[in-house]
């Protein structure tokens, strides 16, 4: 016995079940990538507030020996250019040390970009190389980005340093 109340209900309820399922499974997306956004910002914001405020370990590193990245000098936010040189070589992308040393740096399974320019927004340069290192996003497909800006002095001037860190797309 066929009845159209009945089939009519079922129709109903389906398209109600089905509308409940696409909002729920995009809410939990939305969450889900919410809480990596959070973490993303957060781990920015240490990394970088680690390299400006620290010494590193031990405090006078070299790339031989290092076990914590820290830029700074006596002082916290009063950056060493020895330090900074040697950062700079040790997470180059071009040179294949970036995926061998950005461990040291605690960013997981994200990857990192790291610049220095003057508040003129001119690059910041040691002994003629110029003060950024990492994997540059540019030139990549990227679903997420976090950039966490810090201000430092190098040489009795003050600069701005980027840390980035960011996802390439699945």
């Amino acid at each position: 016995m066929f009845s159209w109340d009945l089939a009519i209900s079922i129709s109903i309820f389906l398209v109600v079940l089905a509308v409940i399922y696409y909002l729920w499974d995009s809410t939990m997306f939305e969450i889900q990538h919410s809480k990596m956004i959070n973490e993303m910002e957060g781990l920015s914001v240490e990394v970088s507030e680690q390299l400006l405020r620290t010494t590193g370990i031990p405090a006078n590193w070299t790339e031989s020996d290092v076990e914590v990245v820290g830029l700074a000098d006596d002082r916290p936010r009063v950056l060493n250019s020895t330090k900074i040189s040697n950062f700079v070589d040790m997470m180059s992308y071009s040179d294949g040390d970036y995926d061998a040393n950005r461990h040291l740096l605690g960013t997981r399974a994200y990857d990192f970009y790291f610049n220095m320019t003057y508040l003129n927004h001119t690059q910041v340069e040691i002994d003629g190389t110029q003060c950024f290192t990492g994997r540059s996003p540019a030139d990549e497909n990227v679903s997420d980005i976090v950039t966490a800006t810090r201000t430092s002095i190098l040489d009795d001037e003050i600069i701005r340093i980027r840390f980035t860190i960011w996802r390439r797309e699945l």
